[in-house]
C-alpha cells in the first residue's frame, strides 16, 4: 500500500510510530575523560616498571654481595693458620671497603705473592692474606655503591632484644670479639621504603640504627 493512498491522519500516525534515528558521536568532554583515564593507567604501568627495576637492582646487588661473602669465607677457610691468629689481616673492623684497600687499586705484584711467602718476618701466609683482602675489598667497592664491611669474631651477631634501636633478631655492625666463629658482615647503599637512598651506616625506616644486609658466619678450617 502506497503512502499516497493513506489519509493525512494515517500518515501522521505512521510518522509517530517510526523510531527516531539520530546520529551520535563522542563529545569533546567524553574524549577528555577517556584521555585522563588512560593517563592514570599509563602512570600505574610506569610505576610498576620503576618498582620492578628497583627490585631487580636490589636482587642483583644481593647476589653479588653473597658471592663476594662466599669468596671471603673460602679465603678464610683455606688460610686457617692466619685467619685464626690474633691480628689476622682477614679480621676487619666495621669500615668502608675503600678504607680497607686504601683507595688505591691493588697492583699486579700483589697477585704474585705465594701462600707461604714470609716477608719482613711475617707469619707464612700473612702476606697472602693481606693481598687477598685488599683485592677483595677493591672488587667489593667497585661492585656495590657505598660498600661497607666488617669481618670479626662475634658470638652474637644478631640482637636478642629491642634495645639499641634495632628490631629483635636484626643484625648489627658491633662485634663482641669472642668465640671461634668469624662473621662476615656486608652492607651498601640502597633505597628504603620511601625510596630514599641510604648508606650502610644510616638509620632506616622503623629503626634508629643501621644494619648489615649480609651476615655470613664462617668456621675456619680445622675448627669445630
Amino acid at each position: 500500500m502506497s503512502h499516497l493512498n493513506l489519509s493525512p491522519t494515517s500518515l501522521r500516525r505512521l510518522r509517530r510510530a517510526a523510531p527516531a534515528r539520530r546520529q551520535r558521536g563522542f563529545s569533546l568532554l567524553e574524549a577528555l575523560v577517556s584521555i585522563v583515564v588512560l593517563s592514570f593507567g599509563l602512570l600505574g604501568v610506569a610505576g610498576l616498571q620503576a618498582s620492578a627495576l628497583k627490585y631487580s637492582r636490589d636482587a642483583r646487588n644481593q647476589s653479588v654481595a653473597i658471592n663476594l661473602a662466599r669468596e671471603m669465607a673460602e679465603m678464610i677457610r683455606s688460610n686457617a693458620r692466619v685467619s685464626g691468629a690474633a691480628g689476622s689481616p682477614y679480621l676487619l673492623a666495621a669500615q668502608t671497603a675503600q678504607a680497607v684497600y686504601g683507595g688505591t687499586a691493588p697492583t699486579t705484584a700483589d697477585d704474585t705473592i705465594g701462600p707461604f711467602t714470609d716477608e719482613a718476618g711475617d707469619t707464612p701466609g700473612t702476606a697472602l692474606a693481606t693481598a687477598q683482602v685488599r683485592d677483595w675489598a677493591y672488587r667489593f667497592d667497585q661492585a656495590l655503591p657505598g660498600a661497607y664491611v666488617a669481618v670479626c669474631k662475634d658470638s652474637q651477631p644478631y640482637d636478642t632484644d629491642n634495645t639499641g634501636g634495632n628490631h629483635k633478631g636484626a643484625p648489627h655492625w658491633n662485634c663482641n670479639n669472642t668465640g671461634d666463629i668469624i662473621v662476615i658482615k656486608m652492607g651498601w647503599e640502597r633505597e628504603d621504603a620511601q625510596g630514599v637512598v641510604k648508606g650502610a651506616t644510616e638509620a632506616w625506616t622503623g629503626e634508629t640504627v643501621a644494619r648489615p644486609f649480609i651476615v655470613l658466619p664462617v668456621t675456619p678450617a680445622g675448627q669445630h
